[in-house]
């Protein structure tokens, strides 16, 4: 049996339901987590519970975007990379297509697909919606289908891949400050 729920973040109608179902469902993973994310500049609470998981052992995988149709956010995101490397977070870039894909597996339990980026954007300012997912067959499936993704049309990153020059980690850090709270 599968349980299904719609959830809603809208700052108007004090609706916070997708980012407290991401937290509740990381807090409680207990071996994966995969997300896919075109825009993903998590809040400090997310990257606490992530940094938290990764603690008590569980395995996390980023799917971003390798080709972005907003560069300054791609620029942004990889100002994150030496962060979540530190963390042992294992991150794959998107390298098909401007990549759009909004979704989280965690362990073989829940699934969320939808419109939310995890952003301050769609966490606060925009009305975004997501299907939760409980149905251990269709996570087995829906896993599956994610490490056929990174397997058939990503490239993992590694530190040594980043560019460390102080010029890029500036243009890294400048473009963060810039998109970590407008978009």
């Amino acid at each position: 049996s599968s349980d299904l729920w719609i959830k809603r973040n809208d700052r108007l109608r004090s609706k916070n339901q997708i980012s407290a179902s991401y937290l509740h469902a990381i807090k409680n993973a207990k071996k994966s987590i995969y997300i896919t994310g075109s825009y993903f500049l998590p809040g400090t609470k997310l990257r606490k519970a992530l940094t938290n998981a990764t603690k008590r052992g569980v395995e996390i995988h980023l799917i971003l975007a390798g080709v972005s149709d907003v560069p300054t956010f791609q620029i942004a995101t990889r100002w994150l990379y030496d962060f979540l490397f530190r963390k042992g977070i294992k991150i794959y870039e998107w390298k098909k297509s401007v990549l759009h894909a909004k979704v989280a597996l965690v362990d073989d339990t829940w699934a969320t697909i939808g419109s939310f980026n995890l952003n301050h954007l769609s966490a606060y300012g925009s009305i975004e919606l997501n299907v939760d997912v409980l149905d251990k067959k269709f996570s087995h499936s829906f896993q599956h289908h994610l490490k056929e993704v990174i397997e058939t049309g990503c490239e993992q990153v590694f530190p040594k891949n980043q560019n460390n020059h102080w010029l890029a980690k500036l243009k890294r850090w400048g473009a963060y400050q810039l998109t970590r709270t407008t978009i």
